[in-house]
């Protein structure tokens, strides 16, 4: 620091001297006036830290809103294939082309493996996002988990061969 930077701070920093030296009621009123105004600093400095929370998480809530803008509402899915290099990944779409993309800053990159599913910004296809479960559940309650331990001939009231070809072509077509 500068020599005129030092004197301007201790300057700003220092307790004002209080004329007349000498014991009386003017001097009293003006060191009164000094109290009142440290009071006031001290009390504005306490709000200001007790504030200074509630304005970080604000800070962090806008900053949200505009990641969430910039992902952007349309979004779709890929296949991670290959990470180039911390900004760029190798991603197949659902429609087939592998495409050379960026990878979003705010995207947890220790999450991101190839084969693991991802969302695709709409326009730009760069990864907005990955999906922690790659299993869709509207497809994971129609997919039939264990095959069941029943055959066709387990099955009553089919004596006939005609009844048990029906059954069988009812449920492959169900399984289908």
């Amino acid at each position: 620091m500068r020599r005129d930077e030092s004197l301007i701070l201790e300057t700003l920093c220092a307790v004002p001297a209080v004329y007349p030296t000498t014991r009386c009621k003017l001097k009293l009123l003006k060191m009164e006036r000094i109290h009142d105004h440290l009071k006031l600093e001290e009390e504005f400095v306490e709000n200001q830290e007790r504030l200074k929370p509630t304005l970080t998480e604000d800070k962090s809530v806008e900053e949200r809103t505009r990641v969430d803008d910039l992902r952007g509402s349309p979004m779709s899915v890929g296949t991670l294939e290959e990470i180039i290099d911390d900004d760029h990944a190798l991603v197949s779409s659902s429609s087939g082309p592998e495409y050379y993309v960026s990878i979003m800053s705010f995207v947890d990159k220790d999450l991101l493996e190839p084969g693991c599913a991802v969302l695709l910004h709409h326009k730009t296809h760069a990864i907005v996002g990955v999906l922690q479960d790659d299993t869709d559940p509207m497809v994971n309650m129609m997919k039939v988990d264990k095959a069941p331990t029943e055959s066709y001939a387990d099955i009553g009231g089919a004596s006939t061969l005609s009844h048990s070809h029906c059954v069988r072509a009812a449920s492959e077509v169900l399984t289908a």
